[in-house]
């Protein structure tokens, strides 16, 4: 009796410290998601404020379409591959894919990054042969893919039940922001070596500030502001003053926020863009973590 309580309790626990181990490719994927849909949410609403202000505000150039295009495309395959091998297997996740009778998270995901895929691959092919039509409606279709891509990690979390302590609201809110600094932080490493263009430049600042402001806004009141059950309160107790704490306030608030604002305010060499850029995806990558990670661990001290 006492072996079968044993064994019983062994298999209990370790599908959480497997996770532990394995969380890294969920955080990765998070992030070349955020990468990817940002990207190009960015280009989407750079070309949209053109189109329907009276004077253009910045000048666009082909090359940060493509720049963008390309960005997206590349890290939308990184997503891909990772999350087919948080799956544990590259044939399992084409079987799922291809079987529509099976309505899963990962599923519903792959569905949507493939719409995506496919969208953003018209939309350089029309740019490229200069399809004026065709690139006006593929432009469309892709940001509000985009916009879906961006909040499919929302959608993952508030399907799995050991991530029940996040509010999807604030959760959704924070990935939207996140993608839109991730593809921001993307575009000023790529400008401060190819240099896109000045205006570019300049949008991409202001969009990053914004987002950094709206980031602190979120987490000040998904954190400090809002009321929580007993679980919710344990998490962010772990977050902010626990185990967590360092990841918390130096990865996240200090590299990931504060010194990204300072260095793209105070100046615009190059090679602290691409400082600045680097800290806002080391910080949307421990932030990730922690959202992964903190719920895990305090699951755990409740067993």
């Amino acid at each position: 009796m006492k072996e079968k309580t044993e064994k019983r309790s062994t298999c209990h626990k370790t599908p959480l410290n497997r996770s532990f181990q394995e969380d890294w490719k969920t955080s990765g994927y998070v992030l070349s998601n955020a990468i990817s849909s940002g990207s190009f949410m960015l280009l989407f609403i750079g070309l949209f404020l053109n189109h329907i202000l009276e004077q253009p505000f910045m000048s666009v150039r082909p090359s940060a379409i493509y720049t963008g295009t390309l960005i997206s495309l590349f890290f939308l395959i990184v997503t891909s591959l990772l999350l087919a091998r948080d799956i544990k297997d590259y044939a399992t996740f084409l079987k799922r894919l291809l079987n529509p009778s099976r309505n899963t998270p990962f599923v519903m995901g792959a569905y949507v990054i493939t719409l995506f895929g496919i969208f953003t691959t018209f939309f350089a092919i029309s740019i490229a042969y200069h399809w004026r039509i065709l690139s006006l409606i593929f432009i469309y279709l892709t940001g509000f893919s985009a916009f879906c891509v961006s909040l499919y990690t929302s959608y993952l979390f508030g399907r799995n039940k050991r991530k029940h302590h996040w509010n999807r609201l604030a959760l959704s809110l924070h990935m939207l922001v996140h993608s839109i600094m991730a593809g921001g932080a993307a575009y000023s490493i790529v400008d401060a070596i190819f240099r896109i263009g000045s205006t570019w430049g300049f949008y991409v600042d202001v969009v990053l500030h914004i987002g950094i402001l709206l980031n602190a806004i979120i987490n000040t009141i998904e954190f400090f502001l809002t009321r929580k059950n007993s679980h919710q309160s344990d998490l962010v107790k772990e977050i902010v003053t626990g185990k967590f704490k360092n990841m918390f306030w130096i990865g996240n608030v200090l590299i990931g926020n504060v010194i990204p604002f300072i260095l793209i305010y105070f100046t615009n060499i190059p090679i602290i863009q691409t400082l600045a850029g680097l800290c806002i995806l080391i910080g949307i990558y421990i932030i990730d973590k922690i959202w992964i990670d903190a719920p895990n661990f305090v699951n755990s001290k409740v067993r």
